[in-house]
């Protein structure tokens, strides 16, 4: 489970404050000392048990301890501790006690949501949704180890248990790894689809650069109709050659400038020119398969 502290900002009148607090969360006052009076961050929830991802027993105890501090004229903030050593506010019992349990509420929310994610994950059924609900635990670098498959299961086993103190190692491994094996399907399909989409930009615009050269063939060198059209189709389908001709005619026949026509009937093979270039820097240090395995997601 998180780490939960208080910071108290108001308290009623001839109360024994810390009396109160110690009842509630008898743990609190050995770190606090005079945090009560001074409105210094007091730590009420420091879990130590390892291998419990979160305890909804404790939440809801804890959720009816700050009902009765806030009843009693407590004016505190609830904070939860992040994975970067910072405190995010998730509950304010400063204006009223029942925008205070609203907000409680929907942290228990989001905690319940986290821990059906996390058993989604040990049980091999996690989905993209539960990727997206555990994302904003966890801090940004997290992406660069999922991308990394097999060779940060130990560096993020460690992340996830920075923001999940309970967590025991095995399970930070196994969650990972089923982390990164989701994270690189959903990659695979996104690349699946760039290709498919490369391919069908790569077919439109042969119709395009058939037109050109058809208006090159007919304009600029008078051929008849019925014969330019179909040897300007073929070669609209030839890779560069199209593009060369079609630029060419473009230039010639419609005045096009060059560094334009270049720009229009080449820009289209960037993403491809890409994928070579990488490729090729990866062949040189001797990771050329293992770079093309990675960009098919194999």
């Amino acid at each position: 489970m998180f780490v939960y502290a208080i910071k108290i900002s108001g308290l009623p009148l001839e109360i024994d404050a810390k009396s109160i607090l110690n009842q509630h969360f008898p743990d609190s006052l050995g770190e606090s000392g005079d945090a009560v009076l001074t409105g210094d961050q007091i730590t009420i929830n420091l879990p130590e048990r390892d291998g419990e991802l979160f305890f909804s027993k404790t939440l809801r105890k804890m959720g009816d301890s700050f009902t009765e501090l806030s009843r009693s004229g407590w004016c505190f903030l609830v904070l939860r501790k992040r994975f970067d050593e910072k405190y995010k506010l998730v509950a304010s019992y400063d204006e009223s006690l029942k925008i205070g349990r609203r907000a409680w509420r929907d942290e228990r929310h989001r905690v319940e949501a986290a821990s059906e994610s996390l058993e989604s994950f040990l049980n091999k059924k996690a989905t993209a949704e539960d990727m997206e609900v555990l994302r904003p635990l966890f801090p940004k670098n997290i992406g660069q180890l999922l991308r990394n498959k097999g060779k940060s299961i130990d560096a993020g086993a460690e992340v996830l248990q920075q923001a999940l103190p309970t967590l025991k190692t095995s399970d930070g491994q196994r969650i990972f790894s089923q982390m990164q094996s989701l994270y690189e399907k959903r990659a695979g399909k996104w690349k699946n689809r760039f290709g498919c989409a490369w391919v069908s930009v790569y077919f439109l615009m042969s119709v395009f650069l058939a037109f050109a050269i058809f208006d090159g063939l007919t304009s600029g060198f008078s051929w008849y109709g019925l014969i330019a059209a179909p040897i300007a189709m073929i070669i609209a389908l030839l890779p560069i050659i199209g593009s060369a001709a079609a630029s060419f005619s473009a230039v010639n026949v419609w005045s096009w400038s060059t560094g334009f026509s270049v720009l229009i009937f080449f820009g289209y093979y960037i993403p491809i020119a890409y994928v070579i270039v990488r490729i090729g820097f990866a062949a040189f240090k001797g990771e050329g398969i293992a770079t093309w395995n990675k960009l098919l997601s194999k």
